[in-house]
């Protein structure tokens, strides 16, 4: 059965490796994108579609018109500006998205604690122990609280 052109292709790739390694050349890897790559296309595109929205509403002013000037002029900067802006608000909406889960996960982990304590069927070592894993749970939120008020500060 004759190689397939797929096959031919990845051979070749290969070979062309082993090439450029025996040459002291190091392969060129690809790393994979993170969720930071995502941040920055979803904010450059927001940015390019505002910039662009701005330059063709430039364009459909007349010739003379001092705006148009302006528009375009300031098109980079206001597609910089609300890349910029759409990053910030993520970010914001992300950590409170975040902060309200841990919230909602705390309460619950609390309920489950204090319900299992008040279980009359509950050996009373295990109510112990639940009982200090209470504390450890409240020592967390008060941590996570001080810490809060310490980056609030910085500001």
């Amino acid at each position: 059965m004759p190689p397939t052109s797929k096959s031919k292709t990845s051979s070749h790739r290969a070979l062309r490796a082993e090439r450029s390694e025996s040459a002291g050349a190091s392969p060129v890897v690809q790393e994979p994108l993170g969720p930071e790559a995502g941040d920055r296309v979803g904010a450059n595109a927001a940015g390019a579609a505002s910039g662009t929205l701005l330059a063709v509403l430039a364009q459909s002013l007349p010739d003379k018109s001092q705006l148009r000037l302006w528009l375009l002029l300031l098109a980079p900067t206001v597609s910089m500006l609300l890349s910029s802006v759409w990053l910030q608000l993520k970010r914001i909406v992300e950590n409170r998205i975040h902060q309200k889960e841990k919230d909602q996960l705390f309460r619950r982990l609390r309920d489950t604690i204090l319900r299992s304590i008040r279980d009359p069927n509950l050996a009373e070592d295990s109510k112990e122990y639940l009982r200090k894993q209470l504390g450890e749970l409240r020592k967390l939120e008060v941590s996570g609280l001080y810490q809060q008020i310490r980056f609030l500060e910085k500001d």
